[in-house]
């Protein structure tokens, strides 16, 4: 089954269940359906369910990303769908950060621990985005987790090795250092390929990068199958039609005036999404909307959690 028919089949939010794609997201029946019933649920609750609708929106606005430029053949609306994606992550990541940090005794952390192969890509799409000054943040939020400062993502999943890779590329490039003592590294053994093209990530030799290229496509292909058993979501499917880390590297080299190739033989390299991901060039704009955002945020602030519900939020 090809990416477009994968796509066309709608947004799957389990075995065998899916909501198909509808242009007007306010007449949107996933966002009525999954987000606008449950919200209504959960304003008195003491738990915090807010955060994983917040993660649950981040999901399904890529979903809508990679439909709109796979099947409708539309940039326009895809970077749309992109602007709304970061949105979320990164009010996901802040909040979710801060409450880690405070410890706040009658808070259960539970509500607020991300699973690093999910967070991890969407961190990298913001930064593929040319929204650094908040990717930087995010970066040094889930550094922190790594670096025993924060629990956020905690000390990491050795055996994630695509979120390492990525996770050190972007350490590189915000020079945020990451303390390999207290962390879950991934098993030097399994991880030597990722490590060696860590080491040269800079190299000027332009038939090397290639290579390393296609090395990091045949790692893609092993590794993305693992998360896909372990983790049965939406997102891991998502991410498995773009090589989010091989962008990213190509990104910081781009970034530092390193040379890349122009074109890529290998399908993986020439969807529209890889294309559109390398493309651009200058930060993305707020969206105009940013459904239930606002609303999510609300709820935790009442529930005497320190929230900043950004100002543009209020159009």
């Amino acid at each position: 089954m090809n990416f477009k028919t994968k796509l066309k089949k709608g947004y799957r939010v389990e075995s065998g269940y899916y909501y198909k794609y509808q242009d007007n997201i306010r007449d949107n029946t996933f966002i009525e359906d999954e987000i606008g019933m449950a919200f209504r649920e959960i304003k008195g609750y003491t738990a915090y369910p807010e955060n994983y609708y917040m993660e649950l929106l981040s999901d399904y606005f890529l979903y809508r990303t990679l439909y709109a430029i796979e099947v409708l053949d539309s940039k326009e609306k895809s970077i749309t769908e992109l602007a709304r994606v970061n949105e979320y992550t990164n009010i996901l990541i802040r909040i979710n950060s801060r409450c880690c940090r405070k410890k706040v005794e009658d808070i259960s952390l539970k509500y607020f621990l991300l699973e690093m192969e999910n967070i991890i890509p969407l961190v990298s799409i913001s930064f593929l985005s040319q929204n650094f000054n908040e990717t930087k943040v995010l970066t040094q939020n889930l550094i922190n987790s790594l670096n025993a400062e924060s629990c956020i993502i905690e000390r990491g999943i050795s055996d994630a090795h695509i979120s390492w890779f990525t996770i050190e590329l972007l350490s590189i490039y915000f020079n945020i250092n990451i303390d390999k003592e207290v962390t879950n590294n991934p098993k030097k053994g399994a991880f030597k390929q990722y490590k060696n093209i860590l080491d040269k990530w800079d190299i000027k030799d332009i038939i090397e990068v290639e290579k390393m290229i296609y090395i990091l496509i045949e790692l893609n292909s092993i590794n993305i199958k693992k998360e896909q058993k372990k983790f049965d979501s939406s997102l891991c499917y998502a991410t498995s039609l773009f090589p989010y880390e091989i962008l990213t590297w190509l990104k910081l080299r781009e970034l530092k005036g390193l040379k890349n190739p122009t074109e890529f033989s290998h399908p993986l390299m020439n969807t529209p999404i890889a294309k559109m991901l390398l493309d651009i060039k200058e930060p993305l704009p707020k969206p105009k909307e940013l459904p239930y955002a606002k609303e999510l945020l609300e709820t935790l602030k009442e529930k005497c959690l320190d929230v900043e519900i950004p100002k543009w939020l209020d159009g």
